[in-house]
């Protein structure tokens, strides 16, 4: 997000022509599916891609993001991470967003926050 407007969306999926997991399974080594390109990396390649400037941006996750993503946000230039739930908060990753001065915030969301969405959704035709 950049002045209020969204400029990527990421979401956590296989490489660009390769199989999907929910096609043939995850592809786990080490408890990591290693198919998988994160949410936080695909919306900062989104960017790379089509030449949208990240420097200054700030992101909305929905788990704190792992080491590797943590130093891809740093080294683009997030300012403020928004995250929904803790996962597996590296010790080393809150260090270097402490150091690099990316602003972190738990954030919530009202408990049938999501249910009101499915009825809006439930009541629209698709035809």
């Amino acid at each position: 997000m950049r002045e209020k407007r969204v400029i990527s969306g990421g979401y956590n999926g296989s490489v660009s022509h390769d199989i999907h997991c929910i096609d043939q399974g995850c592809y786990v080594v080490d408890g990591h599916c290693i198919r998988t390109v994160h949410a936080e990396a695909n919306a900062l390649l989104q960017c790379a891609k089509f030449g949208v400037e990240t420097d200054g941006a700030d992101i909305y996750v929905t788990h704190f993001p792992c080491l590797p993503c943590t130093k891809l946000l740093i080294q683009s230039g997030i300012h403020k991470l928004y995250y929904l739930k803790d996962y597996r908060n590296h010790p080393y990753a809150i260090e270097l967003l402490e150091r690099a001065g990316v602003e972190t915030e738990k954030i919530t969301v009202p408990t049938d926050f999501f249910k009101q969405i499915e009825s809006v959704y439930a009541d629209t035709p698709y035809d």
